[in-house]
């Protein structure tokens, strides 16, 4: 462990849920439930070429940095269990029927994302810092290992976040060096930025 940061356990998934849920409180994925996300991010870390960081504070985990590289090989592997996860959705879609678009739509993009030429890319998955812990630097220093751990492994890092109502996050990743590669409409009237940051340069030119 280094500064607190460290590399994640399955044992970490109950905290790293809790985090997600406390950082993210109206985002699509929380609203899917807690199994959905344990399931998500348990897949990440059995994931053979994942990148997941923790900020370990001495109360506890106060945030976190998820991704992994090879994307398309990643949803892949999703695609070939979707009847698991599709249980797990239904089970919370039951409940929430306004859910449904929502999900139909994601469902479509995810495998549309899927390519055959990602084998330089590594995709941020989330940046998550618990709201108690905010302000002290902990989203920048999970970046920075995160972009440390994908430097010798990958050639670009790409990532996906709203593009409306979300000016904090969007100035965050531009500070840090992304690059805003384009926008698109994931869904009507929601718009998608898609930033990249170049890897196989010197960390003093990003």
């Amino acid at each position: 462990m280094t500064n607190g940061y460290r590399q994640a356990q399955v044992a970490d998934l109950p905290e790293i849920v809790r985090i997600h849920q406390a950082a993210f409180p109206d985002f699509f994925m929380t609203a899917l439930g807690p199994r959905f996300l344990a399931n998500f991010y348990r897949r990440i870390l059995s994931y053979p070429d994942h990148v997941f960081w923790l900020k370990q504070g001495n109360a506890g985990l106060e945030g976190f940095a998820a991704g992994f590289l090879h994307p398309g090989e990643f949803y892949l592997r999703m695609k070939a269990e979707r009847l698991s996860i599709a249980l797990i959705v239904a089970t919370r879609v039951l409940s929430r029927l306004s859910l449904l678009p929502r999900v139909l739509a994601s469902y479509g993009e995810v495998w549309r994302s899927i390519r055959e030429d990602d084998k330089d890319l590594c995709e941020l998955s989330s940046i998550a810092v618990h709201p108690d812990c905010s302000g002290k630097g902990i989203g920048q220093g999970l970046a920075a290992v995160f972009i440390e751990g994908a430097r010798s492994r990958a050639k670009i890092i790409v990532l996906t976040t709203d593009a409306a109502g979300n000016e904090g996050v969007n100035r965050f990743y531009l500070k840090l060096g992304f690059v805003l590669a384009d926008s698109y409409e994931r869904s009507k009237g929601r718009w998608m930025n898609r930033y990249r940051f170049q890897l196989d340069k010197p960390p003093t030119e990003a």
